[in-house]
C-alpha cells in the first residue's frame, strides 16, 4: 500500500528530481508534489508518495532531521501527522468539556 511522506525545510533550490532521487533510495517513489510560489520558487515543502509503507518508514527514519544544503530536513509519516491532529482535537475537546 502507498504510503505518503511529509517534508518541510529544504531550500528552494531543491526540484522534485532530487527529492524523487533522494527518497528512491529507499524505494519506488510514486509521486513528488511540490507546491510552488507564483514566480516558480519551491516552498520548501512537498509530498512523496512512496509504493510500500516500509520503504516510507525507511526513508523517514534516515532522512529526518538530515543536512540538505545547510538546511534541517523534516519528513514526517501520514500516521504522524494524524496521530498529531488527533492529540490536537483530544486537547481541544477536553478544554471545551472541562475535563
Amino acid at each position: 500500500m502507498a504510503s505518503t511522506l511529509y517534508v518541510k525545510g529544504f531550500p528552494s533550490i531543491v526540484t522534485q528530481q532530487d527529492l524523487a532521487a533522494l527518497f528512491g533510495t529507499f524505494g519506488t517513489v510514486n509521486v513528488v508534489l511540490m507546491p510552488r510560489t507564483e514566480d516558480g520558487q519551491s516552498m520548501g515543502i512537498a509530498e512523496v508518495i512512496m509504493a510500500k509503507e516500509q520503504e516510507a518508514f525507511r526513508a523517514t527514519k534516515a532522512l529526518h532531521r538530515v543536512n540538505v544544503y545547510g538546511n534541517l530536513l523534516f519528513v514526517r509519516g501520514e500516521e504522524a501527522i494524524t496521530t498529531a491532529e488527533e492529540r490536537h482535537d483530544n486537547r481541544h475537546e477536553s478544554a471545551d468539556t472541562g475535563s
